[in-house]
């Protein structure tokens, strides 16, 4: 007995887990070495107290203080039965902080007693494993909160797909609740059909140990959002995959937007030039050939520009090509090229498929009107039959044919045009045609009374014809209006003589005359507008115009003004005369118009 009392006193006395005995009372009756190192209290300062005393009070892992009738020892007493391993905390003087302990408490029986009269506890520090503890803790509710407060969608997914957890932003991103998703697996949300690609994504994962790629996901409505998906291989158990989700619908629109500026013109929504010369080097092959190019150009877009306005040449080509993408095939590349430039590529077509394609245009073209103006297209052709020519040579000749057909359609078109432009003049002015008679008789008789020679009567003709050309620039409810015009209504007003040159020199049947256009309004004192040009820095032609067109509006009056006679015209002419008008000229025209009178009296 004796010598077990001694190893056990030994066994006591050296093991490094803290040991104490107490009594049926709650006294402490001993404490071993380690047990006061452990404690920070030595054996006198702990034997005869109980639990409850300051120096044994302990704290709960939460932090609150347990009460000593919760003592895993006083437990151990009052229940008879074995407490523990629990962990508390209690604090250490020396250290002036708390020490967490690891404690186990057995009660002590006397042979053929029930109650115990002894009670043990062992106890060990772990205090740095509490504190390893409690920092991974504390670190994973960071990462609980920074996933779960993530714009990202956030799944943690098994190496068999099955999703093990998601964060609120996944849910929201794709529409399923957290219990939905759950249930479910990634192949279930995937929208890749690809079996083969997405074999081949994991086995990189694994192999890597991450990845970073693009994706689509189903919504629960349906509805399918790109994905960029960033991935990381968590080797935990069978393995984890650890997924974070941004969506990039927006950004995927975007960059297609982009795209698709890249490769279509703005205007048209045709492809663009950029387009074209990719794949005609990516289909210039053997396998393609023959090869027709086709090359269009809108006739008289100049002319329609400087008469009608931008906007209305930019009406113009939207309807060309539309007339392009009718009469082509899906197949065919239809690109613009440049300003009033298409072409179109044709592959495994001959020049007589192109060339039918050519005639449904031109078909097209003839019943085809934007704003009273007819459309029109100068087209050219021509084949790569063999893959010794180059295709950019091709392209070329089709340009030349195009330019040769141009050339010969050119009078035509513009003259369609410009009949267009005086209709349409003639409907918003309300001057007719036998006003425009009228002025050309009169200016006749002006020009053979100054002895003009007959170039020069047929350029006066045709600039009475043309004078107010430009007027088609100018709103129609100004030209209407039946109130005084206003200074902005006669500041419009007064750019038409600008206009109807520009209209002219875009014409080369009409381009000796647009000098002549320009200064029909210029005044004699060089009041007049837009040079200011006075005397005989006025052109005669124009100054010949300026009176037979002052006495017609006088006589014939405006909407806003009412005529006068022919009497109290002459007399407003001769009034001007030096001022306004070239003053040999009202003489002359005065002349004329007191002979016409005499003839008109004397019948």
């Amino acid at each position: 007995v004796l010598e077990s009392e001694a190893k056990h006193r030994r066994l006591f006395e050296t093991m490094t887990q803290g040991i104490i005995y107490q009594a049926a009372d709650e006294t402490i009756i001993s404490v071993n070495p380690a047990g006061e190192r452990l404690l920070g209290l030595t054996k006198n300062q702990m034997q005869g107290k109980t639990s409850m005393d300051p120096c044994w009070q302990m704290i709960d892992e939460d932090g609150t203080v347990v009460p000593g009738t919760e003592h895993p020892t006083m437990i151990a007493l009052r229940t008879g039965k074995k407490v523990g391993p629990v962990t508390r905390g209690i604090f250490h003087p020396d250290k002036s902080d708390y020490v967490w302990l690891n404690i186990m408490a057995i009660p002590l029986f006397q042979p053929g007693e029930t109650e115990p009269f002894q009670v043990y506890a062992t106890f060990e520090d772990i205090t740095e494993r509490k504190h390893a503890e409690d920092a991974l803790q504390i670190a994973f509710k960071k990462y609980q909160t920074i996933i779960q407060t993530s714009m990202d969608g956030y799944y943690l997914v098994d190496t068999s797909g099955r999703i093990l957890d998601v964060n609120a932003a996944y849910c929201k991103m794709i529409g399923y609740t957290l219990e939905e998703l759950l249930n479910m697996r990634v192949a279930d949300v995937e929208a890749l059909e690809n079996s083969e690609e997405v074999a081949r994504r994991m086995g990189r994962i694994l192999q890597k140990g991450s990845d970073r790629f693009e994706t689509m996901h189903r919504c629960k409505n349906g509805q399918l959002i790109d994905l960029e998906a960033s991935v990381n291989y968590l080797t935990v158990g069978d393995g984890e995959l650890f997924v974070f989700m941004r969506d990039i619908t927006e950004r995927k629109k975007t960059e297609e937007r982009i795209r698709y500026i890249s490769f279509h013109d703005s205007l048209t929504g045709l492809y663009n030039r950029t387009y074209l010369e990719q794949e005609m080097q990516r289909l210039d092959t053997g396998r393609q050939l023959p090869i027709s190019i086709i090359m269009a150009d809108l006739n008289g877009l100049k002319l329609i520009n400087d008469t009608y306005g931008h906007s209305v040449g930019d009406e113009i080509l939207i309807q060309a090509a539309e007339i392009l993408k009718k009469t082509c095939r899906k197949e065919d590349i239809i690109a613009r090229w440049g300003g009033d430039e298409f072409v179109i590529f044709l592959p495994q077509t001959d020049v007589k498929k192109a060339r039918a394609i050519c005639k449904r245009i031109v078909n097209e073209c003839s019943i085809t009107e934007v704003k009273k103006i007819p459309l029109s297209m100068a087209l050219g052709t021509a084949v790569k039959e063999n893959m010794q020519k180059k295709l950019f040579d091709i392209l070329n000749a089709a340009e030349d044919s195009m330019y040769n057909h141009k050339l010969a359609e050119s009078r035509s078109t513009k003259s369609r045009v410009l009949n267009a432009l005086l209709k349409t003049l003639e409907e918003k002015s309300f001057e007719t045609e036998e006003h425009s008679q009228r002025m050309q008789e009169t200016a006749r008789k002006i020009g053979e009374k100054i002895d003009l020679p007959e170039t020069e009567l047929d350029r006066l003709i045709l600039l009475v014809y043309l004078h107010d050309i430009g007027k088609i620039t100018v709103p129609e409810e100004i030209l209407t209006k039946k109130e005084k015009l206003t200074k902005q209504d006669w500041d419009y007003l007064k750019k038409h003589p600008e206009s109807g040159c520009r209209i002219a020199r875009s014409m080369d049947d009409f381009a000796h005359i647009a000098e002549d256009i320009l200064c029909h309004h210029e005044h004699w004192n060089g009041s007049g507008y837009p040079k200011g040009l006075k005397g005989t820095e006025i052109p005669l032609l124009a100054r010949v115009l300026a009176v037979v067109d002052a006495y017609e509006v006088m006589i014939n009056g405006r909407p806003y003004k009412e005529p006068l006679s022919k009497q109290e015209a002459a007399a407003e002419l001769k009034r001007c005369a030096g001022s306004q008008f070239d003053p040999e000229l009202v003489e002359v025209f005065l002349s004329i118009l007191d002979a016409g009178i005499q003839e008109t009296d004397s019948s």
